[in-house]
């Protein structure tokens, strides 16, 4: 997964050069992008609870260690999976009204990346400087993705 808000180049150079030939080579041309296909399902609540439920049974085998964040997202996996597909939606654009909600630091749980923006009043004076007054979307944006991050 390199960059999940733009489609890897190649397939979009190759997908255009096969369009060119496809009469002639009698090709059926789609383009698919395996990296966003897999972290939308892992980032969905299917996925997640898969995912805790993995991790919960990992973290009960005998001798078992959980990193600091592993242990942040069981404990909080209700929240993730309760909040998981309202965040995802946001993120392509087909819910734009959860800005309001994101921002507010009081929807998303907040893991570890979460650290270095401190509490709630810290994070606003800090988005009214970074994102100005009109940048509440890409203020939630930016959480969003420390969420999914």
């Amino acid at each position: 997964m390199i960059q999940l808000n733009t489609p890897y180049p190649a397939t979009a150079y190759l997908m255009g050069f096969l369009q060119q030939h496809q009469a002639r080579l009698q090709l059926h041309v789609a383009q698919a992008d395996p990296a966003l296909e897999l972290f939308l399902r892992l980032f969905s609540r299917a996925g997640l609870t898969a995912v805790r439920d993995a991790l919960q049974a990992g973290a009960g085998a005998a001798g078992a260690k959980t990193s600091a964040a592993v242990q942040q997202f069981i404990d909080d996996s209700d929240a993730y999976i309760h909040t998981v597909d309202a965040v995802i939606r946001f993120l392509q654009g087909r819910d734009p009204l959860l800005a309001l909600r994101i921002v507010a630091r009081n929807f998303l749980p907040e893991g570890p990346r979460f650290a270095a923006l401190g509490d709630a009043d810290a994070t606003e004076a800090t988005f009214s400087w970074a994102f100005g007054n009109l940048g509440l979307a890409d203020a939630a944006k930016h959480l969003a993705s420390l969420y999914v991050d």
